[in-house]
């Protein structure tokens, strides 16, 4: 599933998503690990340090595949443009599948003073 949205610079930001089968069922992420990246270019490598890395944190139930992808101001406040983003589950029989994936914008802001 394909997801694009936009976050102005230097805001927190929570986004919550639902992982779903094929069927359009809620996937079930019991003892799943969950891994997210954003990147300015699709082909770097997730070892180049300007790769965001994102631990997404499960919902109190798992087996309606919900679950929540934070980053905090403090990272934002630095990034501007555009940003290739997915979701790597990797679930408990330990297989990887890429459920969501997608394009960030980060906009710019005029206001960066903090008091």
């Amino acid at each position: 599933m394909k997801v694009n949205f936009s976050i102005e610079q230097g805001a927190d930001w929570v986004l919550n998503f639902t992982c779903k089968n094929a069927d359009g069922t809620a996937k079930n992420l019991t003892g799943a690990t969950l891994l997210m990246t954003l990147k300015t270019d699709k082909y770097l490598l997730d070892t180049d340090a300007s790769v965001i890395k994102i631990t997404p944190t499960l919902d109190a139930t798992p087996t309606d595949g919900l679950f929540v992808a934070t980053c905090p101001h403090g990272t934002t406040i630095n990034l501007s443009g555009t940003y290739y983003y997915d979701l790597k589950v990797i679930d408990a029989a330990s297989v990887a599948s890429y459920p969501i994936k997608g394009v960030v914008t980060f906009t710019s802001i005029v206001t960066q003073r903090v008091s």
